[in-house]
């Protein structure tokens, strides 16, 4: 069977099964940062180019899936719950996780960027929990996609706006995370270099965007699920 068919044929009878594959690829791009950042500060340069060619052959993967999806997916869905609308809308969401694990770890390694030490123990807690939340964000695609092959069950329902409030709570809590390490890096400002400083506000503005769209996952997905 021809690819082209074969993509579509998967995607009359499952219009979530791409999209689960392509956030689990996108969830291990974000997973990707945190052996990357903990080689980075060892200044392991060597190991962390390393994970960074696996992020960007993860980047390259999900954009692969996200054009068979684009360019194969049915105006009408054998599903009537999920819109042609709904599928592209997450679909650019998720997408956006890949994007940033990417341009973090491309611009840390890039710039070979050395974080002061003050800010070395809220950033790597900021990027765990935002790595967690975009892991939290696949789960409940998962989830949602098992839903829909046994026809929104209560338990399986409860449990996906479980995970989803969840998310929401690791959002929050990236937030604060977020807030310290900018209190912390705004006192030591006048002692560095002010293209560092840039540098490293971006890259934490970055890291904290990867639980935004995280939340904006579960948001798509609690939306699907009142539906």
């Amino acid at each position: 069977m021809p690819f082209g068919v074969a993509i579509f044929s998967t995607l009359s009878r499952s219009p979530m099964h791409l999209i689960v594959k392509h956030s689990e690829c996108v969830a291990a791009c974000a997973d990707y940062l945190v052996p990357f950042l903990e080689a980075v500060y060892q200044k392991h340069w060597t190991t962390a180019e390393q994970h960074l060619q696996k992020i960007e052959t993860l980047e390259k993967q999900a954009d692969a899936i996200k054009r068979n999806i684009r360019c194969h997916l049915p105006n009408r869905l054998f599903l009537p719950l999920i819109s042609r609308f709904d599928i592209l809308h997450l679909l650019i969401i998720q997408d956006q996780i890949a994007n940033n694990a990417e341009d973090i770890a491309g611009l840390i390694y890039g710039r070979k960027i050395q974080f002061p030490e003050v800010i070395h123990n809220s950033y790597q807690q900021l990027l765990i929990h935002c790595v967690n939340a975009a892991r939290q964000a696949n789960h409940a695609t998962c989830e949602l996609n098992e839903l829909f092959k046994t026809v929104f069950s209560r338990h399986g329902t409860g449990k996906v706006k479980q995970m989803i409030e969840d998310l929401s709570h690791i959002e929050h809590t990236t937030d604060q995370i977020q807030v310290t390490a900018r209190c912390q890096l705004f006192e030591i400002e006048k002692d560095l270099s002010p293209v560092e400083v840039i540098f490293l506000y971006k890259i934490i503005e970055l890291t904290g965007a990867l639980a935004d769209y995280a939340e904006q996952i579960g948001k798509r997905l609690d939306l699907l699920l009142a539906k």
